[in-house]
């Protein structure tokens, strides 16, 4: 859970009115391919930051050659017992921790069998949240296709440099675009001289189009310092919002599967 607050925490949204957007930190005005559930920057800290009385994260974060780094759901709830989840019939839980003001669950699931592009429908009574796999496209939430991503075009020594490319699986349903975005950090640096003379982590991020591919231009990589392990992520998010026919407390169910792997810079210019 920590990863992924770590990494939608750093998500700001750019213009990708084009296949090759530098990955900047302005908001955009209009996006493509965007809908309205998350279409700006304040979207995006609604998501990591839920005002509702109850809060599920269904997360699945990997590795770009598809080992699994976290496959959990958390839900967590303010002054009640939190959201118990159904998926087609079978409920997923985990273990139960209590604090002052709030109390959770976590636990693992079938990543794979949950993020394979299917529309589901949602219910949520007496505090239970069931999820069921509908064909009613209009009246439902979409759980996009888990990502299979590709990085290609390296230099000799297997480092990124312009004209790197990362390609992935293109989701022609996902309402909300691709999160993609590169980091720099010191304490991430095999080398002690560029951690050294570098001493602030950098980030930039964006959203860009589900269309199954982004090339790595120059503008990109000029904001980090050459020869730099950094840091890359691509994913697909949605969110559902519900409020409990009984006890009318409020629910946001968000919904994130991504790929990270972490590649040095190239010193070519």
């Amino acid at each position: 859970m920590k990863k992924l607050l770590y990494i939608i925490s750093l998500i700001t949204l750019t213009s990708c009115s084009d296949d090759y957007v530098k990955l900047q930190n302005d908001d955009a005005k209009e996006i493509s391919n965007i809908s309205n559930k998350i279409a700006s920057s304040e979207d995006y800290y609604n998501f990591l930051n839920p005002q509702t009385d109850d809060f599920i994260m269904i997360e699945d974060l990997r590795s770009f050659n598809g080992d699994p780094i976290e496959n959990n759901i958390y839900s967590q709830s303010r002054n009640s017992l939190p959201i118990s989840l159904t998926v087609d019939g079978s409920p997923l839980t985990g273990s139960l921790n209590n604090s002052t003001d709030l109390s959770f669950w976590n636990g693992k699931f079938d990543a794979k069998g949950f993020f394979n592009g299917n529309y589901v429908s949602s219910l949520l009574r007496n505090n239970v949240l069931e999820l069921t796999s509908t064909q009613d496209i209009e009246n439902s939430t979409y759980i996009p296709k888990q990502m299979d991503v590709k990085i290609s075009n390296l230099d000799e020594e297997g480092r990124v440099m312009v004209g790197t490319t990362i390609s992935w699986n293109p989701d022609a349903e996902n309402p909300n675009g691709i999160l993609a975005g590169i980091e720099y950090s010191p304490y991430n640096q095999c080398n002690p001289n560029i951690a050294a003379l570098n001493l602030d982590v950098n980030r930039r991020f964006s959203t860009i189009d589900d269309n199954g591919t982004y090339r790595i231009t120059e503008g990109d990589l000029q904001h980090f310092p050459k020869d730099a392990t950094l840091k890359f992520y691509i994913g697909r998010i949605n969110k559902i919002v519900k409020v409990d026919e009984i006890t009318k407390r409020s629910l946001s169910v968000n919904i994130y599967t991504a790929v990270t792997t972490d590649l040095a810079t190239s010193t070519k210019e």
